[in-house]
């Protein structure tokens, strides 16, 4: 069992006990395995942020909303895990957006790329990629979508990720054969590509 599948499991565990609502150490579990997860990965994003309390807070909010509202995160979709990645990169970008200290390249800016008509479906992907660190991108993608799950296959096209198994385990198809993988992983991509070019084609 691969780490990555080993940590979904472990995730959706903590989650039933999470929902069953009568345990009183789980969220001192959840905060142990996850937040130096969250941690990492915000450092990794922001790497040219200085303000290390904003990592924190954005991280630990992530957290504290979840155990909150539990029910907000739906296992069949993805794991815990880039669940609360996006939650946590969202309230980050929130508080750098309020604060109104944001680096030039976090600073929200036109999305000329995205609302060309591409030709291709490769400069859609190169778009997405482009734009990884950027507000506004966010906002016109949830006006393409609110499905979670492509949202969240949004946000790992725009960090550049490609990793096939990354995907995959969004997917919840981790434990598939590589093969299957590929396919269905590429199936998903394709078709949000698709979608975004319908919909920018429909706006101009």
């Amino acid at each position: 069992m691969s780490s990555a599948t080993g940590l979904a499991e472990l995730g959706k565990r903590l989650h039933a006990r999470l929902s069953a609502g009568d345990d009183p150490i789980v969220t001192h579990e959840i905060t142990e395995a996850f937040l130096p997860l969250l941690l990492q990965s915000l450092r990794r994003q922001f790497s040219n942020l200085s303000d290390d309390d904003l990592l924190i807070n954005g991280a630990t909010d992530a957290l504290l909303n979840y155990f909150d509202q539990p029910a907000n995160f739906v296992p069949d979709r993805g794991s815990l895990t880039s669940w609360l990645n996006v939650c946590a990169r969202n309230n980050l970008l929130d508080a750098l957006k309020q604060q109104k200290n944001r680096s030039d390249h976090e600073k929200a800016v036109e999305l000329a790329d995205l609302e060309a008509v591409y030709q291709t479906e490769a400069e859609a992907e190169i778009s997405l990629i482009e734009r990884n660190d950027d507000d506004l991108t966010w906002q016109r993608l949830r006006a393409v979508t609110s499905d979670p799950l492509d949202l969240k296959l949004l946000w790992l096209m725009m960090e550049g990720v490609r990793d096939t198994q990354v995907f995959a385990e969004v997917l919840g198809i981790a434990s598939a054969p590589i093969e299957v993988q590929r396919a269905t992983v590429k199936q998903h991509k394709d078709r949000l590509k698709k979608m975004i070019q319908r919909h920018y084609k429909r706006e101009r």
